[in-house]
């Protein structure tokens, strides 16, 4: 019976030197322990030096690390004053050496409750130490909870920023281009309202397209040569389709220029035949 006790009871003290060097290391664990540590897949990070705080805790502790119901914490005189003082790694250490010499049957261990290893076990493994890893876990998800709340300021300034941009896109870009676009529509508006009521534009506009695809199409067989080249038959398409509304702008110039001058001769005769 007590072989195999002795036997969990190293299995069990093994398990928890690798997981308490995975705490402080993470994926580094085996560097320390050897190739034969267990690997926590997900663990990719120490905590050991995660804050000032937390790296105190472990290794520059000159404090007490109980908390309630073993308060309060005991003074001077008590035998494990001094060890409980020095972090929780030192502690820890301590206290695996203490389960491990009891594991391989050293042969200056008392049995019974007044065997010192168990005394240090139980004092301070289920008081000092255990009340040091829970205040690890609550100052580890205090420091989970402000960098997740450092993201999500991120996230805030980020959505800010953005709405900045676009109205700054709208304010300088944008709007200048509407604009403009607005304007150009009221002139050519007003040069639309200017010719006479029996002008045809839409006739206008298709003769004038009409013009500049007979006059693209004239060159027989070097005509059918350009347009089989590729790219550069595109950008004579776009050419001819410029020079098309150059030239619809221009006969609406020419009209109302025309009409125009009509009407000026208008006044001036009737001016004349009135005097």
């Amino acid at each position: 019976m007590l072989p195999t006790r002795r036997a969990d009871l190293r299995t069990a003290a093994v398990k928890l030197r690798d997981a308490f060097y995975t705490l402080q290391l993470g994926s580094e664990a085996w560097e320390s322990l050897g190739s034969s540590t267990e690997i926590f897949p997900l663990v990719s990070l120490g905590m050991a030096y995660e804050t000032k705080a937390v790296r105190k805790m472990f290794y520059d502790n000159q404090d007490c690390l109980r908390s309630s119901p073993h308060l309060p914490c005991p003074g001077p005189e008590y035998r494990w004053y001094q060890l409980t003082r020095t972090g929780v790694d030192s502690m820890m250490q301590v206290f695996l050496s203490h389960l491990f010499a009891m594991s391989d049957e050293v042969t200056d261990v008392v049995p019974g409750m007044a065997n010192p290893r168990l005394d240090f076990v139980f004092n301070v493994g289920t008081k000092d130490l255990t009340d040091a890893n829970i205040r690890l876990g609550l100052m580890h998800y205090d420091f989970i909870k402000k960098l997740f709340s450092d993201i999500l300021l991120l996230h805030i300034l980020l959505f800010v920023l953005l709405w900045f941009f676009l109205a700054g896109f709208y304010a300088m870009l944008l709007k200048p281009l509407l604009i403009r676009l607005a304007r150009e529509k009221r002139h050519i508006a007003e040069l639309l309202s200017q010719l006479p009521l029996e002008l045809d534009v839409e006739k206008m506009v298709r003769a004038a397209i009409a013009g500049q695809n007979g006059g693209a199409g004239s060159g027989g067989n070097r005509g059918d040569m350009a347009a089989q080249a590729g790219a550069a038959g595109q950008q004579q398409v776009a050419t001819d389709a410029s020079r098309a509304w150059k030239n619809v702008l221009r006969s609406t110039s020419n009209a109302i220029s025309q009409e125009r001058e009509r009407r000026n001769s208008v006044m001036l005769n009737s001016i004349s035949m009135r005097q």
